[in-house]
């Protein structure tokens, strides 16, 4: 199973679902990141980051801001978020959106690139996740590895699927993601648990309610929803 046909299965079998995809690339070079998402993947709304280098702190804090919006925005919705360990930006932003709306979150799904594209070198830090509660996420390797969760029912992690996250840098050119599968479980002993852009997110969501799938998009990936 490929992410396209895990996405199309959520579709069909949860409830109220809505899709929403997010980039932080400018949105006067995005054409192409959209035609791709709307050819493979179940219809839904876009957002993007405006062209404004004249702002580097907005650049900085524009994927913060835009989960800030969406969250806001819909405030009786609950979130899946999808990402990927590439960005660490993203690696710190949906550990601070749920800490900041955690009766929002269904669950947050990151995708160990490490473990499976051998060109991924780059080691990604874990540490920001050590204060959510580590039933309510889930780093995987292989779409399958989320196929037959119960999220409806709060099912956020595979317990076939080992992992071992240290809170701490992990991947990298020494460790190639080996630090993932070597021992069961998430490995962690924690249990605590523009106007414009928001007007037109509310128009293309729909229902202010049910499950919303959050994808953030950094080239032709699904990296965080």
């Amino acid at each position: 199973m490929n992410m396209p046909e895990l996405f199309y299965k959520w579709q069909q079998t949860l409830p109220g679902v809505a899709f929403h995809y997010d980039t932080t690339t400018p949105a006067q070079l995005t054409r192409t990141y959209i035609d791709y998402i709307f050819a493979n993947y179940p219809p839904g709304s876009f957002d993007m980051r405006p062209l404004n280098i004249s702002d580097p702190s907005a650049i900085l804090s524009a994927r913060q801001d835009s989960l800030t919006r969406l969250f806001e925005t819909f405030p009786q919705r609950k979130f899946i978020l999808i990402g990927d360990t590439s960005s660490s930006t993203l690696l710190k932003a949906y550990p601070k959106i749920a800490q900041q709306y955690p009766s929002q979150i269904a669950c947050i799904f990151i995708r160990n690139t490490t473990a499976t594209d051998g060109d991924d070198k780059l080691p990604f830090d874990t540490s920001p996740f050590q204060p959510l509660n580590a039933s309510q996420y889930f780093f995987y390797t292989v779409p399958n590895d989320l196929m037959n969760l119960n999220i409806v029912d709060g099912q956020c992690v595979n317990g076939s699927t080992a992992q071992n996250v240290t809170f701490s840098e992990q991947g990298g050119p020494l460790t190639n993601g080996s630090t993932f599968g070597s021992s069961g479980g998430n490995g962690s002993s924690n249990s605590s648990s523009s106007s414009s852009g928001v007007a037109r997110v509310r128009g293309e969501l729909g229902s202010p309610s049910g499950l919303l799938v959050l994808c953030m998009i950094v080239g032709f990936a699904i990296v965080a929803l």
